[in-house]
């Protein structure tokens, strides 16, 4: 569902491809690619990562990244070995911009990363609800009777990031609520992203609305002011 002013801020799609297909090396031929649908400021770092080896040990393990941001900082491509993360950041456009992005950023990959070449894809998004402090309740924006909200939310007046649980955040006299969802499966057909993304899609609309209650639709529904 659309809303005039949504309190998404930040979808992203993480795009999981064969093993030694995106490797370092190949970063050098792909970022060039990438300046031609206009991502032209480019970072090299490293991420931190958990490798778990079968005799149940964990290693600390170092991994590059390569970022390549537009003008705007609102759209971004993110490079490691075997993962190509795409990002919509800031004012949140709707689906069928962030669909045509992902899917130009796959056809400017080509031919060195190819749909056939895609095992798995997350869609995550992460939304920001800030409301007054004033009489504030968690369960007068989110559905503490529905099917993924627990009912001893009730009562809860503090900022929550319901991924940590009840981390509270105050910011003067505003609340916040950061709602983070990560939906994650593979492909079930070679080569068919297409499918895969609206199925993810429709599952991360539907935890959404299964979330807020009618008084957080009525915030969404107001007009941004211009």
């Amino acid at each position: 569902m659309g809303y005039p002013t949504p309190i998404l801020k930040e979808i992203y799609s993480e795009i999981w491809i064969e093993q030694n297909i995106l490797t370092p090396p190949v970063f050098f031929e792909v970022v060039p690619k990438l300046k031609e649908i206009k991502l032209n400021k480019v970072e090299f770092g490293e991420v931190v990562g958990i490798a778990l080896h079968p005799k149940r040990t964990v290693e600390q393990q170092t991994v590059p990244r390569v970022r390549c941001w537009s003008d705007s900082q609102e759209n971004l491509v993110q490079l490691s070995p075997n993962i190509v993360v795409v990002n919509q950041l800031h004012n949140y456009k709707g689906w069928k911009a962030f669909r045509e992005f992902f899917e130009n950023v796959l056809n400017t990959l080509k031919p060195i990363v190819t749909p056939n070449h895609i095992n798995s894809i997350s869609l995550n998004t992460v939304d920001i609800l800030k409301t007054p402090r004033k009489d504030f309740s968690f369960e007068r924006y989110l559905n503490c009777d529905g099917p993924n909200l627990p009912k001893w939310y009730k009562g809860f007046s503090g900022s929550c990031d319901l991924t940590m649980g009840k981390g509270f955040k105050p910011e003067g006299k505003n609340m916040l609520v950061h709602l983070t969802s990560i939906f994650h499966d593979k492909l079930k057909t070679s080569g068919n992203w297409q499918d895969l993304l609206e199925q993810l899609h429709q599952e991360s609309n539907h935890s959404f609305e299964s979330l807020i209650t009618d008084e957080t639709r009525l915030l969404m529904d107001k007009k941004p002011n211009v």
